[in-house]
């Protein structure tokens, strides 16, 4: 394990941060309310030419300020907004890096470089670990779902060596198997292991929640946790024998695809009757 992931790693495990995509901006929240350190994030309406985020440290109070451009309100849906979401957790590595207790000016370009590289890699593994492709089939997908702009999570699949694709399974024709997927999630047929497979890191990726329910059609989706009318589950998981581990699935998959064991909606779905009408 490199250094950088290994900070990282302690970061994580400070904030219990294990799943992704991660969201920045509630991440600076979870890290206000646990108060160290203490930080405070701004907004400014124009920054420096080269400049999409700043970061400095005040020794009398012993507090981190970061300053930002204020993205727009759905700036997860734009590819050019998303890099803002890159841009705070290079803030953070700044401060998670240990490089502002030393003013920028005293330091070296050679130095302010190795800085700006070192807060890079945080940030890239904080929000595109290895295990958070696994979903994806290709570039503009796996950006959208890890809230990265396009040409930062092109930079980061070259640089971990992978490749997104999009694959059919040989056994039903399924064309929504993406690379890290070991299992068809329609119909459980084992396929060709996959470029990103599933570690021991704990990492996991979070899929979105539906808002109607994929088996009766209700959009009654509670907050509890399943839908009122069928139970259909707001998460799906699989379900493996014994005391195997249980892996986060699409909401419409019906088998696992890292491990291939049924998943909770296929149980739903067979047992399942819809009312009758009346």
């Amino acid at each position: 394990m490199t250094r950088g992931n290994e900070r990282v790693r302690k970061f994580r495990l400070a904030y219990g941060m294990w799943e992704v995509p991660v969201n920045c901006f509630r991440l600076v929240r979870r890290i206000q309310e646990a108060g160290a350190p203490a930080l405070s994030l701004l907004y400014v309406p124009e920054f420096p030419p080269g400049a999409d985020g700043i970061t400095r440290y005040d020794p009398g109070t012993d507090r981190y300020e970061i300053y930002l451009p204020e993205p727009p309100n759905h700036w997860e849906a734009y590819s050019s907004w998303r890099r803002c979401n890159f841009t705070l957790a290079h803030e953070l590595g700044h401060i998670y890096c240990n490089h502002l207790r030393i003013p920028r000016k005293m330091k070296s370009g050679e130095q302010q470089d190795r800085e700006d590289r070192e807060a890079d890699a945080f940030a890239a593994e904080l929000l595109m670990p290895l295990e958070g492709f696994a979903p994806f089939r290709s570039v503009p997908e796996a950006a959208a779902g890890l809230l990265v702009s396009e040409s930062a999570c092109l930079r980061r699949v070259r640089e971990l060596g992978i490749q997104l694709v999009s694959r059919s399974c040989p056994a039903c024709g399924s064309d929504t198997v993406p690379s890290g997927a070991r299992f068809c999630r329609r119909c459980g047929a084992r396929l060709v292991r996959g470029a990103a497979p599933e570690s021991a890191s704990g990492i996991w990726y979070r899929y979105p929640e539906p808002e109607v329910c994929p088996l009766c059609g209700s959009d009654e989706m509670s907050l509890g946790g399943e839908c009122p009318v069928c139970e259909y589950p707001r998460n799906n998981y699989c379900m493996p024998e014994y005391d195997r581990t249980h892996h986060a699935c699409p909401p419409d998959a019906e088998f696992c695809e890292l491990c291939g064991a049924e998943t909770l909606v296929r149980q739903i779905r067979r047992e399942w009757k819809a009312p009758p009408i009346r």
